[in-house]
C-alpha cells in the first residue's frame, strides 16, 4: 500500500514540475536574445523563476541578458536562460551617447536595451566594440556590479 501511494505521490510531483517547466520555457521564449532582464522578486539573484524586461536606468534589480539560442526540447535539460557573467551580445541606444570599446554599459529607460553609464550606479558590463551609429547589438563583457564615477 505504501509502495503504490509514493508512485502516486510521484507521479504528480513529476507532473507539476513539467507543467511549471513548460510555462518557464514559453516565458523565457517571449524575450529577444540580446535582452537584459530583471528579477520580479527582489532578490537579485536568477533562480528559475518569471523574469522582466529592465526599464530603468542603472537598475538594481538587473541580473543578465537574455541568451541568444535557447532549446527546450529535452524536459529534463532545462538551460539557463540568462548570462550572467562573460560575453555577450546586448541590445542597446544611444540615448545616453555613443558607446565606444572599453565604455560601462548599464540598463536604460527603453525596455530591455543597454546605454552608456555616465555617472555613478550599476553596470551591467564593459563595452569590448565600438557601437554602431545607430541601435542594434553591441557586444560587451557582462559583469555587473556598482560603478563609482
Amino acid at each position: 500500500m505504501k509502495k503504490y501511494n509514493l508512485t502516486v505521490i510521484t507521479f504528480i510531483y513529476i507532473n507539476i514540475l513539467g507543467l511549471y517547466g513548460q510555462n518557464l520555457a514559453e516565458h523565457y521564449l517571449s524575450f529577444k536574445p540580446g535582452t537584459i532582464v530583471k528579477t520580479l522578486d527582489n532578490k537579485c539573484v536568477f533562480n528559475y523563476s518569471y523574469i522582466a524586461t529592465t526599464n530603468k536606468p542603472y537598475d538594481i534589480e538587473m541580473i543578465g541578458v537574455i541568451k541568444d539560442s535557447l532549446d527546450y526540447s529535452n524536459p529534463r535539460l532545462f538551460p539557463n536562460p540568462i548570462i550572467e557573467k562573460g560575453v555577450a551580445l546586448v541590445r542597446f541606444n544611444n540615448s545616453n551617447g555613443i558607446i565606444k570599446t572599453g565604455d560601462p554599459v548599464t540598463s536604460s529607460s527603453v525596455p530591455g536595451e543597454a546605454m552608456k553609464a555616465t555617472q555613478s550606479g550599476m553596470i551591467l558590463g564593459i563595452a569590448l566594440e565600438d557601437a554602431p551609429a545607430n541601435t542594434g547589438l553591441i557586444k560587451i563583457r557582462v559583469m555587473i556590479q556598482y560603478l563609482k564615477q
